[in-house]
């Protein structure tokens, strides 16, 4: 008799830690899922650059100084829900480039946000 109740409270406590496995695993899942509409669910990309051609077209819609916080709202005004992070990301990008599409006006420092500005 106290062998199976050994045996049961045994159970009862891996049946308990895998459900606690089972939510990590789900919550898991979830942060590590895309907000990029860009990724398809099968690992292709067929948008490939999309999110550049989206920064570019905010910027140009921008005026010459603008901050990532402009870039975002261009581009939520087109419609396209991109993170900050991404549109930080790519502006990187664009600094860098061998012909560069736009230079750093005022360096971003504390809570003060970085500016830019269009190559002319």
């Amino acid at each position: 008799m106290k062998e199976q109740q050994f045996i049961e409270r045994h159970i009862k406590i891996l049946e308990d830690e895998l459900a606690t496995a089972k939510k990590f695993l789900a919550s898991v899942l979830a942060r590590n899922q895309t907000t990029s509409p860009y990724v398809s669910l099968n690992g292709s990309k067929p948008g490939y650059g999309k999110i550049s051609e989206d920064v570019r077209a905010a910027i140009a819609r921008l005026r010459n100084r603008f901050t990532i916080k402009d870039v975002e709202i261009s581009l939520s005004e087109m419609g396209k829900k991109i993170d900050r992070l991404t549109i930080a990301r790519c502006i990187n990008r664009l600094l860098i480039a061998k012909k560069p599409e736009i230079r750093v006006v005022r360096k971003g420092k504390g809570r003060k946000a970085a500016r830019y500005g269009k190559v002319t």
